[in-house]
Parts: C-alpha cells; structure tokens; sequence
C-alpha cells in the first residue's frame, strides 16, 4: 500500500509521550493499533447496504501498520501465503 502521510507525525509522538509521560515506543504502538481498527472499520463499511459483513473476526489478524518517521507516515501491511491460485487477495498471493 502507498505511503499515507501523516504531516507532524514524530513532533506528535514526541508530544505524547512527553505529555502522558510514556515511552515512545509506547505511544507508536498505541498509534499504529489505532490505525489498524481504523483501516479494519473502513473496510468493515464498503460493505454497508450491500451485503452482509463479509469479514470473520480473524480477518484483519494478518494486517499491520508500519510507522515512516521519516517520510512522516504510514503503510497497511498484510503477510500473505504465496499460493497457486489465490482466493483471498488480502490473504495471498500468486506465484
């Protein structure tokens, strides 16, 4: 997934963990669980109206965010299994 931009993302966590007097590390895995539901809601509500909840409660368990300071940002990541023929693109993938 591309690179969603976060602008101000490291002087945030660094405010945070000041304020709430919390390790920085602490603070970004706080953020990242955060986005995570966030992505999972989102994907949860295309589906609204239109069909039944598509989604298990184990669906989302292979996703993750990954934190760019740097690039002051954010990627959703998925592990997938490399397979021959995919059936589920946000579990797999093709050879």
């Amino acid at each position: 997934m591309a690179l969603v931009m976060l602008p101000g993302l490291s002087a945030l966590i660094e405010d945070i963990s000041e304020e709430k007097k919390l390790p920085a590390n602490v603070v970004e895995a706080a953020l990242r669980e955060a986005l995570l539901k966030g992505y999972e809601r989102y994907r949860r509500t295309l589906y609204i109206g239109i069909s039944e909840d598509p989604f298990d409660e184990e669906y989302f368990s292979n996703f993750d965010v990954g934190l760019d300071l740097d690039e002051e940002g954010y990627r959703v990541l998925a592990s997938k299994i490399i397979v021959e023929e995919v059936e589920s693109e946000d579990h797999q993938i093709g050879l």
